[in-house]
């Protein structure tokens, strides 16, 4: 692979993730599990107050670097055992699902995501009964940059550190 190449951005999409409402939960536990899509959160700056939040805040552990359960864990259970991790991650998903538009027994939510992956991620949504819809850009946002973390692309961190990134309408390729 040239120098150059390595060095682009991978190219970004606009997505939706749309799920049947009682799906949403396991569609996001799946969509974290792929570590794909940059799923676009409210702008009011605050988490919602979600269960599984104020029970992380009550047992301290604010910090705690989140992770999943496939199914639906017993929050009794979580804050009993210490289990902080999971418990982060379900406030993590908790908030996500506050933010989904609902509507006609369906919830979506927006985000970006590397075009290359949206098809493999919509062949694992399809078994679940859920999809990705591309969007169009919208003409006010700029599209987030994600290079990956191959050696070539981490030797340019101090670079992207101290310059920043360029956007995608500056890169004619």
């Amino acid at each position: 692979m040239p120098w150059l190449e390595a060095a682009l951005p991978a190219r970004m999409t606009r997505v939706a993730l749309v799920a049947p409402a009682e799906l949403l939960r396991d569609m996001l536990v799946l969509v974290a599990g792929a570590a794909a899509v940059e799923i676009d959160r409210p702008d009011s700056g605050e988490d919602p107050d979600t269960e599984a939040a104020r029970r992380l805040a009550r047992a301290g552990s604010i910090g705690s670097s989140p992770a999943v359960c496939a199914s639906r864990p017993d929050l009794d259970e979580l804050e009993r055992s210490g289990r902080h991790d999971l418990l982060a991650g379900e406030a993590q998903l908790q908030a996500y699902a506050a933010a989904a538009v609902r509507g006609s027994g369906s919830a979506a939510l927006a985000g970006w995501m590397p075009a290359a992956r949206r098809e493999e991620l919509a062949r694992r949504l399809a078994s679940l009964g859920c999809g990705v819809i591309p969007l169009p850009r919208p003409r006010t946002s700029e599209v987030p940059t994600l290079l990956d973390g191959s050696a070539r692309r981490r030797s340019l961190s101090p670079l992207l550190a101290t310059y920043g990134t360029v956007p995608y309408a500056d890169i004619s390729t």
